[in-house]
């Protein structure tokens, strides 16, 4: 009995030192489909958007949240094991602008990863579950949902999504390589370069991929206490450094070396901002300068 013991405990010291395991590994019942290099069943991303949080079980339904002094949209998430984008897709007013919250606010909160979807007149089950990549069945075991396959749906009527999804579907800028530098994202000039505003504002949709205007090492990624919120910096080998801010996250770390169009990150509103959109700084030899000259002539919309 003694010397099963210690074969036992022999063999979890090794799995602790090395990472290794001597049980069997059972198949993961919710496979990233980030990670899979098979195709994943949306029907199987729909049950694993319930199975991957238990909290579901103690939230059974739609709960309100008030927003208290000091909380972020990040925090909220986590505190209900959440992510951003459901509570964008749960509340239209944080829709396009999910960085601007403020005390008192009141906040639906869903018991597991998805979306709120109000039924437009057209609506049908199948119409909205392709908008949301999920199965027509995943919206009809929701059962405070009270619908079955196959029934007309009424305008105004809300359904809760579960898994539900929107894909942000705006075209990589085109590289230039003909300018020394190629626009970071697709959007429009929201605020151009001045004296009083010494960078381009480039607005656009939230969660759209920002991607590096050329080549070089990012030297900050992270958040800028100067009110940029989530930002990156790059040093280009000609000496010039662009700052791209307000991003939702930084993609990359400091000492990546990036290239021409890479992504970096995405469309956010963090910091000292009223709206999705990216600043967009140029800086020789330490000076701001108007980016437009090192762009190519037309922004892409």
């Amino acid at each position: 009995m003694l010397l099963a013991v210690l074969i036992s405990l022999a063999f979890t010291l090794v799995e602790m030192a090395f990472g290794v395991t001597s049980h069997p590994v059972l198949a993961d019942p919710c496979p990233d489909p980030r990670k899979s290099a098979g195709y994943v069943r949306r029907e199987t991303m729909d049950e694993c958007a319930l199975l991957q949080n238990p909290s579901a079980i103690r939230r059974p339904g739609v709960i309100t949240y008030t927003v208290a002094y000091g909380d972020t949209m990040w925090g909220i998430a986590q505190k209900f094991g959440l992510d951003v984008d459901t509570l964008r897709y749960s509340n239209p007013e944080l829709y396009r602008n999910p960085d601007v919250i403020y005390p008192g606010q009141a906040l639906r909160i869903l018991p597991f990863p998805g979306a709120i979807h109000s039924v437009k007149k057209g609506d049908t089950l199948e119409s909205i579950a392709r908008k949301w990549r999920v199965s027509p069945e995943a919206i009809v075991r929701y059962r405070p949902n009270r619908v079955a396959l196959g029934q007309t749906l009424s305008p105004g009527q809300e359904l809760v999504i579960p898994g539900g999804r929107l894909d942000v579907n705006i075209p990589k800028p085109a590289p230039s390589p003909e300018a020394i530098f190629a626009w970071p994202l697709r959007g429009w000039l929201s605020q151009g370069y001045s004296a009083r505003h010494r960078a381009i504002d480039i607005a656009t949709a939230w969660g759209a991929p920002v991607y590096a205007a050329g080549e070089g090492r990012v030297v900050r990624a992270g958040w800028l206490f100067t009110g940029y919120g989530f930002s990156v910096i790059i040093r280009h080998p000609n000496g010039l450094v662009t700052l791209y801010s307000h991003m939702t996250h930084p993609a990359v770390k400091v000492g990546d070396w990036v290239k021409r169009g890479q992504h970096i990150g995405l469309v956010g509103s963090t910091g000292n901002s009223t709206g999705p959109h990216v600043h967009f700084e140029v800086r020789k030899n330490g000076v701001r300068v108007n980016p437009l000259p090192y762009l190519p002539p037309l922004p892409p919309h």
